[in-house]
């Protein structure tokens, strides 16, 4: 399997997807009534159903909907089915540092701490509910636009002169490494902040593509699965 490097499932394809975050919990219910659970997974995994999006925009309109039906049949070739990877945009979840899909509310995420040393920054998304906090690790895909915010202890910084992207392993990479003194953070070190979107990584979890050309319903139409991969497919 190859991770099929600026490979995107088309917008207009995803909006509408059923799906979401998976965790992996084991339960056990004792005899007493009580359980015990054991978290298998630290960090969830994506899975969606493509092809739910896509009936429902049948539904509303059938002609634009044959559009997306032959980029997503052209689409399926080139990625082969379940053997290539590529990158896709959860609609409900695609922001970090932002209200997803709005301007209000617009922040900065904590990204990393100076040491002298490192001068890559791995991005993750920090979610907070209710003096909770949990961070999403393994995202890997940027997306490089203009959203791209980064600040040194509450200054913008400029790229490429203070920092370049890497968008397919979701870093920031740094010119001169952040200090471990002289700066904002708890412990005197330099504090760097961001914002930006990011895509998943992932791929169809079909071999098939079994589209109904005569009559589109709930019976007739597909599963098309795609599932979250760890890891950025390229290391």
């Amino acid at each position: 399997m190859a991770y099929l490097v600026g490979v995107r499932l088309n917008e207009n394809v995803e909006r509408g997807a059923l799906g979401g975050p998976r965790f992996n919990t084991s339960v056990l219910e004792l005899d007493s009534g009580y359980e015990k659970r054991n978290q298998n997974w630290s960090v969830p995994r994506a899975e969606f159903d493509i092809g739910f999006g896509l009936l429902l925009k049948f539904q509303a309109d059938p002609t634009d909907t044959q559009l997306d039906i032959d980029e997503l049949i052209n689409f399926f070739y080139v990625v082969r089915g379940k053997a290539n990877s590529f990158r896709m945009k959860d609609w409900s979840d695609f922001e970090i540092g932002y209200e997803n899909g709005s301007t209000s509310g617009i922040s900065r995420q904590f990204l990393g701490l100076g040491d002298d040393t490192i001068t890559d920054f791995q991005i993750f998304k920090r979610y907070t509910f209710g003096g909770n906090t949990f961070d999403r690790t393994g995202l890997t895909k940027m997306v490089d636009n203009s959203k791209v915010v980064l600040t040194l202890d509450g200054v913008l910084q400029a790229n490429p002169a203070d920092y370049t992207i890497d968008a397919d392993r979701g870093l920031f990479k740094m010119v001169t490494a952040p200090a471990s003194t002289g700066g904002t953070g708890p412990g005197g070190e330099e504090l760097l902040e961001f914002r930006c979107e990011f895509d998943l990584h992932g791929r169809l979890d079909t071999d098939d593509l079994k589209v109904t050309m005569e009559m589109f319903n709930a019976g007739a139409w597909p599963n098309i699965p795609w599932v979250e991969l760890r890891g950025n497919g390229i290391d």
